[in-house]
C-alpha cells in the first residue's frame, strides 16, 4: 500500500530504487537475499517471476513481471542496474522461480553476474572499513558462481591484494592442488574470503573489522546460495557458525551455516597457509576432503 509512481522518465537504476524503497517500507525488518543455486531466471521472455517472501507469513507474496516493454533488452547491463537500485534500497527476501527456457543456464549466469556486479559496487563504495585505504585492490570473489560448493577463506595476502583475487599465493597453489586431488578446480567451485581487504603487513584483523564486513560475506552466500561450504581455516569457521572454538577441534566436523533463508552444510578444515606451516598436518585436511568429496558425490543432479 501506500504511493508508488514509475513512468517513462524513470531509468532502469530509478525503477530498482523506488521498488526496493517501496518494499523496505512495506516489510521493514525483513531481511536477506536468496537466489537458489539452480533456478534459473528465462530472460529470453522476460524475467518471469520474482516473489517476495514476507519470512512467516504464508501465502503473501508480491509478483512483479518484468518485460522488455517495461525494462527493454535482458542483457546483464541492464539487469545490472536494475539490481543496483533494487539490493541497495531493499533489504527483503527474493525468491526467484517459475522457471524455464532452453537457455537457462546463461540466463542464470546473468542475473548472477547482476546481483554480483552490484554488491561488488556497494563494497566499493563501503567507507565503513579502514582496510580498503590501504589495500590495492578489492579482493572479491574467483570461481564459477553455480558451483555447488563455495570455498571462504580468511583475509587476502600480498598476492591477493596485487591481484584482486583469493588464494593466488602459495597457499593457493596448495589449495588448487588439494581440490585436484578430489576432482575439482577453481572452475567448479566459487570462493571468497571473510575479509575483502587485506591488513597492512597481513596483521592479524580485527572483531571490529571482520564484525563490519560480515553483512556482505552473508550477502554473498546468499546470493551463490552453494548446497555446501568449505571454511578454509579457524577465522572464517568462527565468523560463520558463530563459534569459539578452535579448527583442530572443530575440523572435519560437519555443521550447519543458517544464513537469510538458508541452512548450509558446512565443513570446516585447516587453512592451505597452516599447512604450509605445519605439513604433518595434511593428513588431517586430506581426510576432510575425503569426507567433502563423499558429500557431494551424494548430492543428487540437479
Amino acid at each position: 500500500k501506500g504511493d508508488l509512481h514509475i513512468d517513462a522518465h524513470h531509468t532502469v537504476e530509478d525503477t530498482g530504487i523506488t521498488l526496493g524503497m517501496a518494499f523496505t517500507n512495506a516489510l521493514g525488518d525483513k531481511k536477506g537475499i536468496v537466489r537458489y543455486g539452480h533456478s534459473y531466471v528465462p530472460l529470453d521472455e522476460a524475467l518471469s517471476r520474482v516473489v517476495i517472501d514476507l519470512s512467516g507469513r504464508p501465502g503473501l507474496h508480491q509478483d512483479i513481471p518484468f518485460t522488455r516493454a517495461s525494462i527493454g533488452a535482458f542483457d546483464v547491463d541492464l539487469v545490472f542496474e536494475f539490481f543496483q537500485g533494487f539490493v541497495n534500497h531493499a533489504f527483503v527476501t527474493l525468491r526467484v522461480d517459475n522457471l524455464r527456457g532452453e537457455n537457462a543456464h546463461h540466463q542464470a549466469e546473468t542475473v548472477f553476474k547482476a546481483f554480483a556486479r552490484a554488491l561488488r559496487a556497494a563494497l566499493e563504495g563501503f567507507e565503513g572499513c579502514p582496510l580498503r585505504y590501504t589495500a590495492k585492490n578489492l579482493v572479491f570473489a574467483d570461481g564459477n558462481p553455480a558451483a555447488r560448493l563455495m570455498l571462504v577463506g580468511e583475509a587476502p595476502g600480498r598476492d591477493e591484494d596485487l591481484q584482486g583475487l583469493p588464494f593466488v599465493g602459495r597457499a593457493g597453489q596448495l589449495l588448487d592442488r588439494m581440490l585436484a586431488a578430489i576432482g575439482l578446480d577453481r572452475q567448479s567451485v566459487y570462493i571468497v574470503n571473510t575479509l575483502p581487504w587485506r591488513p597492512p603487513g597481513n596483521r592479524t584483523p580485527t572483531p571490529a573489522e571482520h564484525a563490519v564486513c560480515m553483512p556482505f560475506v552473508e550477502r554473498h552466500i546468499e546470493l551463490v546460495a552453494p548446497d555446501m561450504l568449505l571454511l578454509l581455516g579457524g577465522v572464517s569457521a568462527k565468523q560463520l557458525l558463530g563459534t569459539e572454538t578452535g579448527i583442530t577441534r572443530i575440523r572435519g566436523k560437519w555443521s550447519s551455516c543458517r544464513i537469510g533463508g538458508l541452512d548450509i552444510p558446512a565443513l570446516p578444515t585447516l587453512h592451505p597457509a597452516y599447512l604450509l606451516r605445519q605439513p604433518a598436518q595434511k593428513r588431517l585436511a586430506w581426510r576432510d576432503l575425503q569426507a567433502l568429496k563423499a558429500r557431494l558425490d551424494a548430492l543428487p543432479p540437479r
